[in-house]
């Protein structure tokens, strides 16, 4: 009897053992699985991130290519080579979600979509494949532009009357002082200049011979010694004193277009498809007319003033 039960009580004995074996294997089991799933969780998320850089940098390079043939051949010319290498853009001035509209931009953008692809099928409509969205505003204003000491800076007037300009701002950065000259035409068709110099506003150490500038320009009168200037307006130059002029800013109601900006928007796997960080965009601005040199302020000079075209 006594050997009976010591043999169920063994037995017993076995199958707990066994039992907490079994339960501990399944705990190892499952922590394997967790640690598994984690690590097939972060390769998902790295394969995703790099893959969705490597997308950011293509069409980064497509939009940064676009820009670099604008900068390089002007806008123009740059819209002429891709309207026809690529016969299946689209250019109907909105490209749903990816053109601002007028955001930014008084005059609305144009926005164009072109496809990027070698040998693009018939009817391609850029919803699929490398795609580019390039955007355009041109601006009545100059901003953003920087003049070193030996630049100058041109301000299309537009050959209209002197008297529309009475509200002509200027500001600017870092510099001590600018230098103005407007270039006007007389009735005979002589060109006449006169030249004024002026502090950055609110600086009250202001020099002998500059104005203290802290409202807007009028172009008729005012000038050094109260001169009166009258007929067309052509230009405007701009010149830093003491050091490079930073953020300059050109702005009056009836200044005729200045500036393009030019925003070009790379896509590589087509405009209606695209999400997020897959549609980088670069951004440019350019100024319409390109600087004169400094020979030309050297010939107004030595003319006295005074050229007859």
């Amino acid at each position: 009897m006594k050997f009976f039960l010591k043999s169920i009580i063994n037995r017993i004995k076995k199958r707990d053992e066994s039992g907490q074996m079994l339960l501990f294997v399944l705990v190892v089991i499952l922590l394997l699985l967790i640690i598994v799933l984690a690590i097939v969780v972060n390769v998902r998320v790295d394969i995703k991130e790099t893959q969705m850089e490597r997308e950011y940098e293509m069409g980064y390079a497509i939009a940064e290519e676009q820009i670099f043939k604008i900068a390089s051949l002007g806008y123009a010319d740059a819209k002429a080579e891709n309207d026809s290498a690529n016969s299946c853009y689209t250019n109907t001035g909105d490209t749903g979600t990816f053109c601002p509209g007028t955001e930014g931009c008084a005059g609305g953008w144009v926005c164009t979509a072109y496809c990027c692809k070698d040998s693009p099928p018939s009817g391609c409509d850029c919803d699929s494949g490398d795609c580019f969205v390039d955007k355009v505003c041109t601006h009545n204003s100059i901003f953003g532009v920087s003049i070193n000491q030996d630049e100058t800076l041109e301000v299309d007037l537009g050959g209209q009357s002197v008297s529309d300009f009475t509200d002509i701002f200027i500001d600017w950065d870092t510099a001590e002082a600018i230098s103005l000259m407007v270039v006007y035409k007389d009735g005979p068709g002589n060109y006449l200049n006169q030249r004024l110099a002026m502090c950055r506003e609110g600086n009250n150490g202001c020099y002998t011979g500059f104005i203290n500038y802290d409202n807007s320009l009028n172009l008729e009168s005012d000038w050094k010694g109260g001169v009166t200037i009258s007929g067309t307006a052509v230009l405007m130059r701009i010149r830093a004193i003491g050091g490079q002029a930073t953020n300059v800013t050109v702005t009056g109601s009836n200044l005729p277009v200045q500036m393009d900006e030019v925003r070009v928007q790379g896509f590589t796997e087509g405009v209606a498809d695209a999400k997020g960080l897959s549609a980088p965009e670069v951004t440019t601005l350019a100024m319409k007319n390109k600087r004169l040199p400094a020979l030309f302020d050297y010939v107004l000079f030595v003319a006295n003033d005074d050229v007859t075209k």
